[in-house]
This record gives C-alpha cells, sequence and structure tokens, in this order.
C-alpha cells in the first residue's frame, strides 16, 4: 500500500512539472544578481541582490546611475491611470525607492549592466528597490515592510 502511495505522488509530481521562474528569478540572470541566502543550509530567501558599484569607482571615483519605470501592459490605459499605477506602486525611501507590484506590467530599468524591459504577468508579484548603489529584487515571501 505504501509503494503505491509513493509511486502515485511521484507521478503527480511528474505530471504537475517544475514551478515557474518567478518575476525576479527571470530578472536576476540580465544584470548578474546574485540570490541572497540566509541560514546554515543556505537556503533562499526569495531576494536578489546586484551592487553597480565597481572597485575602480571606490578607488577613483565615479557615478553609478539607475532608472528605473513601470507601466502598465494595456493599449487602453489612460495617462491618469498610467500615473495612479506608479504612484500606488512606488515610494521613495530614505536611501533610494522602492516599486511593489502586481501584473500585468512592464518595468523597465537601466544600469551600468544593461537594460531591462519585462512584463510581470497577470497575478505576478514582485518589489524592486535601488539602494544607493544596489539594486534588490524580491517575491512576495521576501517583501520588506511598505
Amino acid at each position: 500500500m505504501l509503494v503505491k502511495v509513493l509511486v502515485g505522488a511521484a507521478a503527480l509530481a511528474m505530471v504537475q512539472g517544475p514551478p515557474s521562474p518567478t518575476f525576479c528569478e527571470r530578472m536576476a540572470p540580465t544584470i548578474d544578481m546574485i540570490a541572497v541566502e540566509r541560514g546554515r543550509q543556505g537556503n533562499a530567501t526569495g531576494e536578489w541582490r546586484r551592487d553597480t558599484a565597481t572597485l575602480g569607482m571606490a578607488l577613483v571615483g565615479g557615478i553609478a546611475a539607475t532608472s528605473i519605470s513601470i507601466r502598465p501592459i494595456s493599449e487602453t490605459t489612460t495617462y491618469a491611470e498610467a500615473t495612479a499605477l506608479v504612484d500606488k506602486a512606488c515610494a521613495t525611501t530614505k536611501a533610494g525607492v522602492r516599486c511593489r507590484f502586481e501584473g500585468p506590467v512592464r518595468l523597465k530599468m537601466g544600469t551600468r549592466k544593461g537594460e531591462i524591459d519585462m512584463a510581470a504577468q497577470p497575478g505576478e508579484r514582485a518589489e524592486v528597490e535601488i539602494r544607493g548603489t544596489k539594486i534588490f529584487c524580491r517575491d512576495p515571501r521576501a517583501f520588506k515592510d511598505a
């Protein structure tokens, strides 16, 4: 009986397949973000990080600028609706800006490492934060308190 249950569970797992990657999991490779792990087991926290500063900037000086923009995907969205979406999703923090959003929206970000132009699928949630020279992307399990 136990063998049948185990075989049935394994068959169900194969039918379901692996989970779809999250917004942050899809965004991370585009600008070489690294997963933040905590604890002895190296458990993933749902948070990714990238520091855009370089050693040369630290030694000689320089500027690292990052831009971010969030837009609705719908072609019928009015300017007022688009402005309301950004006002609701993004807020300034002491050290930068934090945008928490739920798809469908389009995120555009420009960094020294390249440009990101990604769509969040309907119902997909993420939080992107720019703090100084650091960029963070968080899945819902790693959201900071707003």
